[in-house]
């Protein structure tokens, strides 16, 4: 995808856009500052040309929507509103105007996919319409029904649009276009973060304690820990086993040197144990075989020093039982618990904090006695169970996690039919499930959608893997 050839033929187009998307930074300017106003209106221009541009060509559109992702997540700010049950934000403008400007197209290809009924992707299509329904199920058990739709709509129904469109529009041959933008699009986080810890004048050795001011773009620095993390293993994967001419190699060692430097300074645990898995699992074949022995006694003969480091941020002397952080993850177990035990089918999207703090209380007083004397009370309440399946069971009920992994099981199957092809995608969704349940993520964070847009977007990669054409291998 050339930029410039790109500015060049639409010139007369981007300078109109450039135009219409300075009005509402110049309007907004004073009420919510000049940077939140500049970064509105940057991201107004994106969204904007990128649906211009859909009607050009859709899979270079996708591609620059997929390289904005950090650009359009800064619009919640300002664009994150409710119409009715539905949840708008840049994102999700986008992603329902190409669903319906290429309904025709998506309804051929689930057709034609549909065929194979037996088919491991026809089925993962099956199961991903499954979960939508008990996800919206779930809002009937809401204090707010309609804020719960939206909630699941946003979080779930969204990012599922977004991955069915890929699919049906872009063909296998064109798989490493959307990765590349996805690499891309993590490499502008990264620098945004970057500029974060100058603009702040954070010293280096104060990072981890001031880490709340590096955000990365994305609210808070665990969510795009989790979307660095997610991403990695495909970048990891180009380096080690694919063929590359000279300006990519600069492009993925630059990326690299970006990542590595990035994923430190996020101190999440989550993420740096994530990352062990990640090379450990993206180096298993016979050609990096001596590696991979090398790697596991390093990380045995280390584990003294680096499980440590790990579990207290790099910090010594903190113990397990006055780690505030870590007690609060306990207890968020023990009061997912208590609210599943009292609604086993969900008490709607979106409503997991408010849940939190009625059940708190029980939570703590069904820890085992012997543990509970020994921990302090986490001082603040949880917005998120820190754990993408108790968080999906709490809000969308039992039947929905279910649901939901067997998606991931289905995902894995489908990988292993042709693993040579799909290495990258696998250590993506494994460190992604690591980090998910040692960290946790949530569909949905305060109109953050993008790590589900990606987790989405990886889940569908599989099924593009297997496809041919316009015709599908029964089996795949």
């Amino acid at each position: 995808m050339s930029i410039k050839r790109i500015i060049k033929d639409n010139l007369k187009a981007i300078l109109i856009i450039l135009a219409i998307s300075m009005i509402p930074g110049i309007i907004l300017r004073k009420s919510v500052g000049i940077k939140d106003a500049g970064m509105f209106s940057m991201a107004t221009a994106f969204l904007l040309f990128e649906l211009y541009y859909s009607f050009i060509d859709i899979k270079k559109s996708i591609m620059l929507f997929i390289i904005s992702f950090p650009i359009l997540v800064t619009a919640r700010k300002i664009c994150y509103f409710d119409f009715l049950f539905f949840k708008f934000t840049y994102e999700a403008i986008y992603i329902q105007f190409v669903f319906i400007a290429n309904f025709k197209r998506i309804i051929a290809y689930l057709k034609r996919l549909l065929i194979y009924k037996n088919s491991l992707n026809a089925k993962f299509i099956v199961l991903s319409i499954i979960f939508i329904i008990f996800a919206l199920n779930s809002s009937i058990f809401s204090e707010n029904i309609m804020k719960s739709i939206g909630a699941a709509y946003l979080g779930v129904l969204i990012p599922i649009m977004f991955m069915v469109t890929v699919v049906a529009i872009f063909e296998k041959n064109e798989i490493d276009k959307i990765l590349y933008s996805l690499i891309l699009s993590i490499d502008l986080s990264c620098l945004y973060g970057f500029s974060q810890i100058f603009k702040n004048h954070i010293p280096f050795n104060m990072i981890e304690s001031r880490r709340y001011l590096i955000t990365f773009g994305y609210h808070n620095i665990n969510i795009f820990a989790g979307i660095l993390i997610t991403v990695f293993p495909i970048l990891s994967e180009k380096i080690l086993y694919n063929k590359k001419n000279k300006k990519e190699n600069i492009f993925l060692y630059v990326s690299l040197a970006i990542y590595l430097s990035a994923l430190f300074v996020t101190y999440s645990r989550g993420a740096w144990i994530s990352s062990i898995f990640a090379v450990f699992i993206i180096l298993i074949s016979k050609k990096y075989k001596k590696f991979v022995y090398a790697f596991t006694a390093l990380i045995l003969v280390g584990s003294r020093w680096i499980i440590p480091f790990i579990l207290h941020r790099g910090r010594v002397h903190v113990i397990f039982f006055s780690n505030e952080s870590m007690v609060a993850r306990v207890q968020s177990i023990f009061t997912s618990a208590a609210i599943l035990f009292k609604n086993p089918f969900g008490i709607g999207g979106g409503n997991f904090a408010s849940a939190y703090n009625e059940y708190a209380l029980k939570g703590y007083l069904i820890m085992p006695k012997d543990y509970r004397i020994r921990i302090p009370i986490a001082n603040y309440p949880l917005e998120m169970a820190h754990n993408l399946v108790l968080q999906i069971a709490v809000e969308f009920g039992l039947v929905c996690v279910i649901v939901f992994l067997i998606i991931i099981i289905n995902r894995i199957v489908a990988i292993f039919k042709n693993y040579s092809l799909n290495r990258g995608i696998f250590t993506s969704i494994m460190v992604w499930a690591i980090f998910s349940i040692t960290t946790g993520t949530e569909f949905n964070h305060k109109g953050v959608i993008t790590g589900t847009l990606i987790m989405w977007l990886i889940f569908g990669l599989v099924s593009l893997n297997g496809k041919e054409g316009n015709s599908y291998e029964k089996d795949y």
